[in-house]
């Protein structure tokens, strides 16, 4: 099953903000990122996106926790202006809690809105139950109804 997870708001001029989820209590794969960059933006927002097993939401550096993008790019953030940023992930979250964060730095003299979806696939219900039990072991046992 896939969750949309919301995320908005407004980042004042050169300032941060994290935006946090809801507490996720079963392991999860990332499917997508969808953020809107309004015009005007200019490339000075940068966005990450980090998954953390607290849910803290600094403001005035990043949250702690493993930053998505990081491992992709030489750069672990996204910028756009009058975009939007359309982006397929396929990180596995085995850890229970976590949390999804998205953390805004605004680095322009405006203030900026945040607006992210964050999609969500729910592996409680992965249909290959003995890989699932494998990756993440009695976890999954524990947090599966199906099990």
């Amino acid at each position: 099953m896939r969750h949309v997870l919301s995320f908005q708001g407004s980042v004042e001029a050169s300032t941060r903000v994290t935006l946090v989820s809801a507490r996720i209590g079963f392991p999860y794969q990332i499917k997508h990122f969808r953020v809107k960059c309004a015009l005007g933006q200019f490339g000075l927002v940068r966005y990450y996106f980090i998954v953390s097993q607290d849910d803290s939401a600094p403001t005035g550096g990043l949250p702690s926790g493993q930053n998505i993008l990081a491992q992709y790019g030489n750069v672990d953030y996204v910028v756009g202006d009058d975009d939007v940023l359309d982006m397929d992930d396929q990180t596995f979250v085995a850890r229970m809690p976590t949390w999804v964060k998205v953390h805004a730095y605004n680095t322009d003299t405006y203030p900026h809105t945040v607006n992210v979806l964050v999609t969500i696939e729910d592996f409680r219900t992965h249909p290959d139950d003995q890989l699932m039990r494998e990756l993440i072991g009695e976890e999954y046992t524990a947090g599966n109804k199906n099990a």
